[in-house]
């Protein structure tokens, strides 16, 4: 048993060597055959899947094979969905790529959970009704729905804006993967049919609505 250990933690240092020599190059944007050789060592040591992924994203968009490097950034995503390296990754290969919508959802997840400044440059035809609410969803706090924080709103004079408001009589912005769509509606009961609706939509732009109701 003793052994076993020895080989586990010789095969552990040697597979975090690799690791941290991949992560040097990628910070001196050093994607060369050597990455993609060490790349491979590190698969075949049994590096972390996600890791070897987002390495691999990189090398791709660094060499200009944006389509393979959307594949391996959202492969990486679907292990950790929480990884500011995938975002970040995925954000770069989406607009390298030409869906900006899906690039500008990445960068509010990183907006929301790190205060990192939105950066992409996107034409105003872009930023669709559809866009702007994947946008608020990412940027918002899942615990408020259907209260949004920060619903985005943009306009050639003042850019994107967020104001609180309210998603109802609507589906829920989100990714095509995940199905079924939500629909958000309120129940009622013994009252007139459509009060609820004329009450969001009478309180939904109201200043600080989800702050102080969601």
């Amino acid at each position: 048993m003793s052994e076993d250990y020895a080989v586990f933690w010789r095969n552990d240092e040697y597979t975090q060597g690799l690791f941290y020599d991949l992560l040097a190059r990628a910070e001196q944007d050093a994607y060369d055959d050597d990455f993609l050789m060490q790349l491979a060592a590190y698969r075949e040591a049994g590096g972390d899947a996600a890791h070897a992924d987002i390495f691999a994203a990189q090398y791709l968009l660094a060499n200009g094979d944006a389509e393979n490097a959307v594949t391996c950034g959202e492969r990486a995503f679907r292990m950790r969905p929480a990884e500011p390296a995938v975002w970040s990754v995925l954000s770069r290969a989406y607009h390298a790529a030409g869906r900006h919508a899906d690039a500008l959802v990445m960068q509010g997840y990183a907006l929301n959970f790190f205060h990192v400044p939105i950066t992409l440059d996107l034409p105003a035809s872009v930023l669709t009704q559809e866009t702007l609410d994947r946008l608020s969803v990412a940027a918002g706090k899942a615990n408020y729905a259907p209260y949004a924080l920060s619903r985005m709103r943009y306009s050639p004079e003042t850019g994107l804006e967020a104001e609180s408001s309210v998603f109802f009589a609507e589906f829920l912005p989100v990714s095509q993967h995940i199905t079924p769509a939500y629909y958000v509606a309120a129940y009622a009961e013994q009252e007139v049919l459509g009060n609820k609706h004329w009450l969001m939509n009478a309180i939904r732009n109201t200043p600080g609505l989800a702050e102080n109701v969601g």
